[in-house]
Parts: C-alpha cells; structure tokens; sequence
C-alpha cells in the first residue's frame, strides 16, 4: 500500500478500528498472492510464456475498472481525522 492510501484510511477509519482493517487488508492481499502464483505457473505450463503473460496484461487492465464508477476518483482531499471512540463530543 503506499503512503496516500495509508494516509486515507487513517483519516477515514477509527483508532480502534484501524489493526482489525489493516489486518483483512493484508490478509486479503498476501492471501492472494500464493493462488495467483500457482494459477500463473499453470498457465504457463499449459498455455506458454507469452499468452501467460497478455492474459496477466489484461487482468491488470482491467482489475481496475471497478474503480471508475466509484466516488474514489472525485475525492480531492483528506477527510477530517475520525474522532476516537471515547471522546466526547465539543
């Protein structure tokens, strides 16, 4: 994750919040990474080195589509920090 995302969930997800996401977060990412592996390996196997690899091209292209009905690509500036769970309200 780089520094802007890091900073963005800091800013958006509470303090006692943040282990539990950073946790799923990387859980969910390196969790991933073994089964990408062993599907790329078989891949290549079946398939070869090139078609292996424009397949993973074009999963990376269009991995991030998603993202472009999304608010994410109006967000401009960092929200106010979230306030502790303890904290009383001013």
């Amino acid at each position: 994750m780089d520094i802007g995302a890091n900073r963005y969930l800091i800013a958006v997800i509470p303090a006692t919040l943040r282990s539990r996401v950073m946790g799923v977060i990387q859980t969910s990412t390196f969790g991933v990474r073994p089964v990408g592996a062993v599907l790329a390996g078989t891949l290549g196997a079946a398939l070869g080195l090139r078609p292996t690899m424009w397949i993973g091209t074009v999963g990376a292209v269009l991995s991030v589509l998603w993202l472009l009905p999304s608010g994410l690509r109006y967000v401009r500036g960092l929200p106010a920090p979230a306030s502790p769970a303890g904290a009383a309200a001013a």
